[in-house]
């Protein structure tokens, strides 16, 4: 029920008083490695549609590291890429420095980076066993996500909106205005 009530308050586009609802969902001990996914999918998206990106992220990271324990057959490979894209572009919104932010959010991000953290120098190439990638992306979605981070990285605005066209017949809704963040972030700096 309180799932329910969550979905219906979202549809009205109330996502604070929906996040309650599925907070009280969550609280209930979801019994289900599905349950326990999609209550936590719609939390995160609720702190999104609320414009609280770092609690997002903490959402993310905590269903990232539960489908990483729990899901050895890789049966929700698509919910773990998903996961991965949004935590990807949070990062990049929220701009963590190394000195505030749990070094294993840092992986999170810098796996996409160039190796030396300069431009001109060789990227690690996405799902290669050195770089800790070969996650669940698929190599073309990990290549355009590289080449995302790599843009911002280098400040680089004309890139970001050419990847911005390739990567978004791959996103979902809530990635595409993530996505939109960042690229309207970077114009306005340049």
């Amino acid at each position: 029920i309180y799932v329910k009530l969550g979905n219906e308050l979202l549809a009205l586009s109330r996502p604070a008083e929906a996040l309650f609802y599925y907070e009280k969902a969550k609280a209930l001990q979801v019994n289900s490695i599905v349950d326990f996914i999609s209550i936590n999918n719609k939390i995160a998206g609720c702190y999104i549609s609320l414009g609280d990106h770092h609690n997002a992220l903490k959402v993310l990271t905590t269903l990232a590291s539960f489908t990483a324990d729990n899901d050895p057959c890789q049966l929700y490979h698509a919910q773990t890429a998903a996961i991965e894209i949004l935590r990807v572009f949070l990062l990049l919104i929220i701009q963590p420095s190394h000195h505030n932010t749990a070094p294993h959010l840092l992986k999170v991000l810098t796996k996409y980076k160039w190796e030396s953290g300069e431009p001109g120098l060789s990227p690690a190439t996405p799902g290669s066993e050195d770089d800790g990638l070969g996650g669940p992306l698929d190599q073309d979605l990990a290549i355009l996500l590289q080449s995302i981070v790599m843009a911002v990285q280098v400040c680089d605005t004309d890139a970001l909106l050419c990847l911005e066209d390739e990567i978004v017949e791959h996103l979902d809704h809530t990635q595409k205005r993530l996505l939109r963040i960042i690229v309207s972030r970077e114009m306005r700096r340049n």
